[in-house]
């Protein structure tokens, strides 16, 4: 999808362009210091992306160059997070985090992107007394390049929540990557 975006910016721009990629990062079991067992709520930080457009603008841009960018920005949250072993290491890792995603985020010549996955999270087990659900959606903010993954009730696919301006959507929908890989070609 990273690519696919990619190549939406460059339509719309005339040239490559550099983007950000922020995806969920789950702290537990990655950091030295315990969490209780009873503890719940979020505790992420983000793992981070970035797609320079310094490459030769004639060059083709290829998947495996945005799978390596997002490896790169999963194991540096992985060794970063490793680090943590006090209440001090984990503020000051996620204020890190924060103030290099908005310092990004207000750069003009970078598009930002963020995505989620609640992916084999069983949202469709759950039961507040009125029986399991028949469908879960996520919330997406229209128009704000977010993207949320979760797995379909039957757990055979992933659903993705994309969510663009209204331009952007229908150059994403007819990027041959995405026609390909959803049956659209």
């Amino acid at each position: 999808m990273w690519k696919a975006l990619t190549m939406v910016a460059r339509a719309k721009h005339g040239r490559l362009r550099p983007s950000f990629l922020v995806h969920s990062f789950n702290l537990r079991g990655k950091i030295a210091m315990p969490v209780p067992d009873n503890s719940f709520g979020n505790f992420t930080n983000p793992a981070l992306a970035r797609f320079t457009a310094d490459e030769d603008e004639n060059k083709k841009v290829e998947l495996d160059h945005f799978v390596d960018r997002v490896h790169d920005g999963i194991r540096k949250r992985v060794t970063d997070s490793a680090k943590i072993s006090s209440d001090d290491d984990l503020f000051s890792s996620v204020v890190s985090t924060k103030t290099e995603m908005i310092e990004e985020f207000h750069r003009s010549d970078a598009d930002f992107y963020m995505f989620n996955s609640w992916c084999r999270m069983p949202v469709y087990e759950v039961d507040f007394g009125w029986g399991k659900p028949g469908w879960f959606s996520a919330v997406v903010v229209p128009g704000h390049n977010m993207f949320h993954f979760m797995d379909t009730k039957d757990g055979d696919g992933i659903e993705a929540w994309v969510s663009l301006e209204e331009d952007d959507m229908l150059l994403f929908q007819e990027n041959p990557d995405i026609k390909a890989f959803t049956g659209q070609e």
